[in-house]
C-alpha cells in the first residue's frame, strides 16, 4: 500500500469554512445596521414634524380652516 500525504487538509478546509462564516456575519452586521439607520431616520423625520406642529393654531383651522403656526418669541 502506498499512502500519500494529506496534512494540513483539515486545516485549509476550516479555513475556508472560518472565511465564509465572517464574511457571512459581517454581511449581518452590515444590513441590521442599515436597517436601524433607517428607523433612525423615520423617527427623526416624526420627531421634526411633531416639532413642527407644536405650535400649530387648531382654533384656526376649526374656526377659518386655515392652517398657521402661532409665532413664539424667542
Amino acid at each position: 500500500m502506498v499512502f500519500k500525504r494529506r496534512s494540513g487538509q483539515v486545516t485549509v478546509m476550516l479555513a475556508v469554512i472560518l472565511l465564509a462564516v465572517i464574511l457571512l456575519a459581517g454581511v449581518l452586521v452590515d444590513v441590521s445596521r442599515i436597517s436601524s439607520g433607517g428607523t433612525l431616520a423615520k423617527s427623526a423625520v416624526k420627531s421634526a414634524a411633531r416639532s413642527a406642529l407644536a405650535d400649530y393654531g387648531s382654533r384656526l383651522k376649526e374656526d377659518y380652516g386655515i392652517f398657521a403656526l402661532t409665532k413664539t418669541g424667542d
